[in-house]
């Protein structure tokens, strides 16, 4: 759902309109000149969730970046140490526990009283730099589905996440059944980006034996020649920032996990891309209470449960909601009412979309509303 971008609007009480549509004008209803207040019926809506999951070939390494010959190659639970093997643990589950991806689907939808809509896109694809491939795209019930892929897949290739999350981003918005849902990208990789065909390479931002270079014999040496395979080992920074900041122009939040090694190191480059990635997708770490400018980090395989779980905590206390008509134009006032409960909106609290058909709450006010459906108070 594409919101609008509330930050140039002003707040009410100050003789302007808290909310006002472009292209239109604010003023009174009516020939008294009396406003009238306007209420519409919400229905909640359970969100899209696109796991967007790195299998490249460093994840059949352990999680402290030491090698593990059996997950090279291997697809499927083995009960190896392996990134990838832990990471299906968590995500499938262990033939004893359901995984994240199930529990997930069942904590969502028992909160909106419908299905989420669940889907996985993989990368890198059949090749090393491969764009990203939509293993699932999001659909209801969907978490069968998405565990048996992963389990079917084995780490190879590199890590393309700009232009795979360009994929999600497509895949998102031409999503079924989504008026009224949020709909969010959860990012898991264990590496800094690359694999950009269009990086400007030179020795002074990707050469051999830097941070900036993260796949060998595939930047520049020092003297300006381009190794072989340049510029796919570059650090992709830049594209991967604005790939996320695209996500969240078109309405879609991104959760970015880091697992393993590579990020052990807070003042690397590779913690500097993944924490910008965080911040341009509106969902940074919150750690006891407030925000951070930190990706999810994870050093180990209970780590990872960990920032799965906060991720599932922060979507489900999110509302989004189906208006039964658009909210007017203009509005200088707004409130929900939730059962004998009605609370004051404000910009920080409110996300109306770009139609005025669906409208999203913020955590705090979420947290006290209750039922599938809450009423809107408009006051144009």
């Amino acid at each position: 759902m594409k919101r609008l971008i509330l930050a140039a609007l002003i707040l009410a009480g100050c003789g302007k309109p808290l909310y006002e549509s472009s292209g239109s004008t604010s003023g009174s209803s009516g020939t008294s000149g009396q406003t009238q207040d306007i209420t519409v019926t919400g229905t909640r809506r359970a969100p899209n969730v696109m796991f967007v999951v790195d299998r490249s070939g460093s994840m059949a390494d352990n999680p402290d970046d030491s090698s593990d010959p059996s997950c090279v190659g291997t697809s499927g639970q083995h009960g190896y140490t392996c990134k990838w093997d832990q990471l299906l643990s968590l995500m499938a589950g262990d033939g004893i526990n359901s995984g994240y991806v199930q529990q997930l689907q069942d904590t969502l939808g028992q909160a909106a009283g419908e299905p989420a809509q669940l889907g996985l896109i993989t990368y890198a694809g059949s090749a090393a730099c491969d764009v990203g491939v939509v293993q699932e795209a999001v659909a209801a019930n969907n978490a069968a589905n998405i565990n048996r892929d992963l389990d079917a897949i084995a780490p190879q290739g590199g890590t393309p996440t700009a232009a795979t999350l360009a994929v999600a981003r497509d895949a998102l918005l031409a999503a079924a059944d989504s008026t009224g849902r949020d709909s969010y990208v959860v990012l898991l990789t264990d590496g800094a980006p690359n694999c950009d065909p269009n990086f400007p390479a030179t020795s002074a931002n990707c050469q051999d034996g830097t941070q900036y270079c993260v796949g060998a014999n595939a930047c520049v040496q020092s003297n300006g020649t381009l190794d072989g395979a340049a510029p796919l080992g570059c650090l992709d920074e830049d594209a991967s920032v604005a790939a996320v900041q695209d996500l969240f122009n078109n309405g879609i939040q991104t959760f970015v996990i880091g697992f393993g090694a590579d990020f052990n190191d807070t003042a690397s480059l590779a913690n500097d891309t993944l924490n910008k990635m965080a911040l341009a997708g509106g969902e940074p770490f919150t750690a006891n209470g407030a925000l951070t400018t930190s990706f999810y980090r994870a050093s180990s395989a209970a780590d990872l449960g960990a920032s799965l779980q906060d991720v599932s905590n922060a979507i489900q206390n999110r509302c989004g909601f189906r208006l039964a008509e658009a909210a007017p134009v203009t509005i200088s006032a707004a409130k929900v009412q939730s059962g004998s409960t009605t609370i004051s909106l404000t910009l920080g609290t409110m996300l109306l979309s770009t139609d005025r058909k669906s409208l999203t709450l913020s955590d705090t006010v979420c947290q006290e509303v209750s039922g599938d459906q809450v009423s809107f108070i408009f006051t144009p």
